[in-house]
């Protein structure tokens, strides 16, 4: 609002486009510039507002640098949980955002993360190798996360968020992903392996040796990804519910261009590779 010229209101996807850029250091410019910048276009009138922002930018910034320092508290504290019941398979233990602080705080105790509801919590801790198995996150933010070794087996995610995460080696197996998208994360090793992915995308992210083994990637997208060595790709069911068979192939096509570009022919005469299964 403060600079139509350069952050025309018409266009908003490339404003945050460029804004979230130089937040990612994916940009010649630096936070400090857009700090400068804000403080001098707003003035006095967006004054409040600006505050606010620079202390979310600040927030954020703050939280990257813990990515690179594992989180190492334990306790042996064993928390009261209310159940979450399921036809035919026992009960899950409840996390909600308030229980989720007092044990970050504290220390997660042995366990937390197996067998377990999270109800629209906003995770931004791990432990290195946490094991996520039987769990559903329903809603849930992975936000600035450190993700090393940690194991997603039998997992439900659904309508949730991988944000400027970091997953190194972190794996997902015979789990369900159902509108979860993963937006500016680095992926390191690991991946998905026998897992189902539905309407899931991937954006402005870097991937490196991910595999996608015997998973299914159902109306899935990825975009602005740098991604080398992905394995296991020609093994992946490749569809999308409720299209033509022109439109998976488009889809199929669009997906090995993104994450295999070196398999992906050039020229008026390209194919796109035939999966496997």
């Amino acid at each position: 609002m403060s600079d139509p010229e350069n952050y025309p209101p018409s266009d908003r996807a490339r404003t945050v486009r460029a804004v979230n850029n130089i937040l990612q250091g994916a940009s010649t410019r630096t936070t400090d510039d857009l700090l400068a910048e804000l403080a001098e276009k707003g003035g006095d009138y967006y004054a409040g507002e600006i505050e606010g922002v620079k202390k979310d930018i600040l927030a954020f910034q703050a939280q990257k640098l813990l990515i690179g320092q594992p989180y190492t508290k334990t306790s042996g504290r064993q928390y009261h949980y209310k159940l979450f019941e399921r036809d035919g398979h026992p009960p899950l233990k409840v996390v909600n955002q308030r229980l989720f602080d007092w044990a970050a705080k504290g220390g997660f105790p042995p366990g937390f993360f197996e067998n377990t509801y999270f109800d629209h919590v906003t995770i931004y801790c791990m432990p290195d190798y946490t094991h996520c198995l039987d769990s559903v996150f329903q809603e849930c933010n992975f936000a600035v996360c450190r993700m090393v070794g940690t194991h997603f087996e039998d997992a439900s995610l659904y309508s949730s968020e991988f944000h400027s995460c970091c997953l190194s080696g972190a794996i997902f197996s015979d789990s369900t992903l159902a509108n979860t998208h993963f937006y500016d994360c680095v992926q390191h090793r690991g991946g998905f392996i026998r897992s189902r992915l539905r309407r899931c995308n991937t954006l402005d992210a870097l991937m490196t040796g991910v595999t996608f083994a015997e998973s299914t990637l159902d109306g899935c997208s990825f975009d602005r990804v740098q991604a080398n060595r992905i394995r296991g790709l020609h093994t992946a069911t490749i569809t999308q519910s409720g299209a033509t068979e022109e439109e998976c192939r488009h889809n199929r096509e669009a997906i090995y261009k993104a994450l295999r570009p070196e398999d992906y022919p050039q020229g008026p005469d390209r194919r796109p590779p035939e999966p496997e299964r």
